[in-house]
């Protein structure tokens, strides 16, 4: 059955994928900056249907704080408590598994409004009768083509061209989840419409950890890079902690992500 789902944040790595993915057997809307700009205003949309699903892809980490609190949660909350809903209304918002790690970070505006997104959508989860509300804790996402400032990207980029290049003296471990299990998993959640009225934070990885060394390594040997690595560079504690997804609720739904971090090197390359 066809859902109504609008997007909002659609101009994101993710978002763009979730728009192509979900929009083969769906009606998918999007609000674009000046949309949103227009509908916190007024109130009104150029749709005039009600929303079956919201999926909220919005992140802003580089702006002043006062733009990060506004896009990382105040926005998102002020359209889904605007927007017209179906009796049966989703919404999806993502959380990073940086998140786990909060009280030992410094002060950063970002995470901040992470943690204080995850307090407010729960206050309108509670206010708003009959809605089911998922907050995917995403690992750390990985794709093709991503943006040239994510950090895989640029290792890859700089591998390829025989760069000689410093990582992390840490020898902490990420879990590695390819975007692509990201939107098999929302449709899932989609459709099948578990969980159905309640608050849900689902941890979203691929169930493995691997070291950075692991993964750069592996890429280097893949690409047969000439590049020399050391690993002398000193992160701050919150990011050198390592991070493993609890996935069995998820698998028990029948959800099965990627696991093989030579096959996902391979997807990525």
């Amino acid at each position: 059955m066809s859902k109504n789902i609008l997007i909002i944040g659609s101009n994101g790595y993710l978002g763009k994928h979730i728009i192509r993915y979900l929009n083969n057997s769906n009606s998918v809307y999007v609000l674009d900056r000046n949309d949103i700009n227009e509908f916190i205003r007024t109130g009104k949309t150029k749709f005039k249907i009600r929303f079956d699903v919201i999926v909220n892809c919005i992140v802003d980490y580089q702006n002043n704080s006062a733009q990060i609190i506004e896009s990382n949660f105040f926005l998102p909350i002020k359209i889904c408590q605007k927007i017209e809903k179906s009796t049966n209304f989703q919404v999806f918002h993502f959380d990073s598994f940086y998140s786990k790690f909060f009280e030992l970070a410094p002060k950063n505006p970002y995470l901040l409004s992470k943690k204080s997104m995850l307090e407010w959508v729960e206050i309108f989860h509670l206010e708003t009768p009959g809605i089911t509300t998922f907050v995917l804790r995403l690992e750390h996402v990985v794709g093709k083509d991503e943006s040239g400032k994510k950090f895989n990207s640029w290792l890859i980029n700089s591998l390829r061209s025989n760069q000689n290049i410093s990582l992390s003296k840490s020898n902490h471990k990420i879990d590695i989840i390819h975007f692509e299990d990201i939107l098999i998993l929302i449709k899932l959640l989609i459709y099948k419409e578990f969980f159905k009225g309640e608050f849900k934070i689902l941890e979203v990885g691929s169930g493995k950890n691997y070291s950075i060394e692991t993964f750069a390594q592996k890429i280097k040997a893949k690409l047969k890079s000439e590049s020399k690595i050391t690993y002398d560079k000193t992160l701050d504690d919150y990011k050198t902690r390592s991070s493993l997804s609890n996935i069995k609720e998820l698998i028990d739904l029948g959800w099965k992500p990627k696991s093989d971090i030579d096959d996902i090197i391979d997807l990525i390359l």
